[in-house]
């Protein structure tokens, strides 16, 4: 069932697109692990930059920039896992939709009917891509493992 209340846009979308009853809501997949590595950035950063404050006296170029690498690199982290909040996902009865808080508008609807295909991507050992191909042969990202495995589940019906 539902976590959370659905907002009244979504609702009609679901019923404009004859999606059925919205059963989950899903958030994107990489949003904690984003979280994870940049809080380690940070604080490698942080401690750096407590090292070379402490241990270089003057201004050494290259130390403050190996200082402040982790720190943009943990800032960017962050920044997309905030911005991956604002994408949902409305697993329903007949299809799914993908939703953008911040635009306020659908990015992807199909009714499980209407796709044709679902697969994985595997580009390294630690990252693995799920994508949909739909009746009229476009493909879609899937950055939503679970609801992916609904639609492989709806496909082998």
């Amino acid at each position: 069932m539902l976590s959370q209340a659905i907002p009244a846009q979504v609702e009609q979308k679901v019923a404009e697109y004859h999606l059925g009853t919205p059963q989950k809501v899903h958030q994107r997949d990489h949003i904690t692990q984003d979280i994870r590595w940049s809080l380690l950035c940070i604080i490698i950063g942080l401690l750096c930059l407590v090292y070379v404050i402490l241990h270089q006296p003057g201004v050494d170029l290259v130390a403050w920039l190996i200082a402040l690498c982790p720190l943009v690199i943990g800032a960017l982290l962050m920044a997309r896992s905030i911005n991956a909040r604002t994408f949902l996902a409305f697993e329903c009865s007949a299809g799914f939709l993908e939703w953008s808080k911040r635009q306020r508008r659908v990015l992807y609807a199909r009714r499980w009917d209407e796709l044709r295909e679902a697969y994985e991507r595997n580009y390294r050992r630690s990252r693995t891509t799920y994508h949909v191909l739909d009746s009229e042969g476009k493909e879609h990202d899937m950055p939503y493992h679970q609801l992916w495995e609904r639609c492989v589940e709806e496909l082998k019906q």
